[in-house]
């Protein structure tokens, strides 16, 4: 699947690692790279890049998903099988 993973953080890196490791061929962006969305399928996009960012425009434009990492990570489980969580909201978490 050609995966692109918008912004290449901490958690950006582990995403496009992670695909890797998949089998997958990503494609990572950071700065001022360009974004070819012919043949992309999916895009991961990192939490610090915004929903207005050009990247994440283009691939509405193109109609291609545009996911988080946290949505990638759900979705790898659930195709394990595996129940999910979320403990949400600003108190009690620790």
């Amino acid at each position: 699947m050609r995966v692109v993973v918008l912004g290449l953080g901490i958690s950006g890196k582990a995403a496009y690692e992670y695909l890797l490791k998949r089998g997958d061929h990503p494609i990572g962006l950071e700065g001022d790279d360009f974004f070819d969305p012919k043949g992309v399928e999916l895009v991961v996009k990192s939490p610090g890049i915004p929903l207005s960012h050009p990247w994440v425009q283009k691939a509405f434009a193109h109609s291609i998903p545009v996911i988080g990492e946290i949505d990638l990570g759900l979705r790898e489980l659930q195709k394990k099988g595996k129940t999910v969580y979320g403990i949400t909201g600003s108190n009690g978490k620790t």
